[in-house]
């Protein structure tokens, strides 16, 4: 009986064999040609609907394990319209090209950077620019080498400061503290403000002077240093007319201009600067003598009273005297001397 039935046997392991090659070479060719295997769907084996699921259900998924295994049967998916790789990109963080490059370092702007310079345009005044910028008439001033505080001309460059205050430049024996003391200003704010490491300054150095102050002595010492060191002298009376001029005369030198006008006309001074002499002076007869920077000095003679003392600090146009017949005069007039390091000059060549 057994030996009846060997040849079935051998038939069934046969057809047995050719299902199994069958079978193994059917998945080995799928396999080769990128086709996922029967075990692979919804498993998670890496094709994009597989990871589209995971994103959907992100949440869902972590979930409670317990709350995951009991609602499993609720879990359903639907492709959607959008393809898979804009859903994937989508779901990668962007990153910011500003974010990837780092932001320039911006260095603070220093008092100097927000320094100006102002063109002067027509119909413009000190008093209209400063206006414009917030400042007084005396920064603009204090910052530029002006010739006139009373007329610029039109394409003139000024410089305008960020603040009210001036500028200094260092000069020979000039230290920080003496510098505040002139400009009624604080160490500590000009050392901030210029950025200095040490109260060590250099002659020839600018420095801004915030909240400095001009006094009327330092506006004519800038205007001498702007005009060359020559100051600009005015008529020191009005109106009346010159009855002698500088030079010889009757035999011997005549040291100054007389300007014929009646006693008691209001006698100015031609220039600002301090008077060191107030009083009877022999043939002058009632006298003032004003000294003004770089060596020059005024004097002011034969006048019938005298206004300011010795030691008086006065402006350019402020009343000294008025006029009159004191001493060696043979009639009213003011006597007019401009004297260089002690040298009289004739005053024609330099009152405008």
């Amino acid at each position: 009986m057994p030996d009846k039935l060997r040849p079935k046997g051998l038939l069934i392991v046969g057809i047995a064999l050719i299902i199994l090659l069958g079978s193994g070479s059917y998945l080995v060719v799928r396999a080769f040609l990128g086709y996922p295997l029967f075990w692979e769907n919804n498993i998670g084996g890496g094709n994009e609907e597989d990871l589209l699921y995971l994103l959907d259900n992100m949440d869902y998924l972590a979930s409670d394990t317990s709350d995951f295994v009991a609602d499993t049967a609720r879990i359903s998916y639907t492709p959607p319209a959008a393809s898979a790789a804009e859903r994937i990109e989508d779901a990668v963080p962007e990153v910011s090209q500003a974010a990837e490059e780092e932001e320039p370092v911006q260095t603070p702007l220093s008092a100097w950077d927000l320094v100006k310079v102002h063109v002067v345009e027509k119909g413009e005044s000190l008093w209209s620019i400063a206006r414009k910028y917030d400042i007084d008439v005396d920064t603009i001033i204090g910052s530029n080498e002006l010739k006139s505080y009373d007329t610029i001309n039109i394409g003139q460059k000024l410089t305008i400061l960020p603040f009210k205050g001036v500028t200094h430049k260092v000069e020979k024996g000039d230290s920080l503290w003496s510098i505040a003391q002139r400009y009624g200003a604080s160490v500590d704010e000009i050392i901030e403000t210029n950025e200095l490491v040490s109260q060590n300054i250099q002659v020839g150095q600018t420095l801004l002077i915030p909240g400095g102050k001009l006094s009327e002595a330092e506006k004519e010492r800038r205007l001498l240093i702007a005009r060359g060191g020559i100051p600009e002298f005015i008529r020191p009376v009005s109106g009346g007319w010159i009855s002698s001029r500088f030079g010889m005369r009757w035999g011997k030198m005549h040291q100054g201009v007389d300007l014929a006008v009646s006693i008691g006309t209001p006698v100015k001074a031609a220039a600002s600067g301090t008077v060191t002499q107030a009083g009877n002076a022999g043939s002058y007869g009632l006298l003032v003598i004003i000294k003004h920077a770089n060596g020059y000095e005024t004097r002011y003679a034969h006048n019938s009273r005298i206004t300011v003392k010795v030691g008086q600090y006065v402006k350019q146009g402020d009343i000294i005297a008025y006029s009159g017949n004191t001493g060696n005069s043979t009639g009213p007039h003011l006597h007019f001397e401009i004297r260089v390091n002690g040298k009289a000059v004739d005053p024609l060549n330099f009152i405008k």
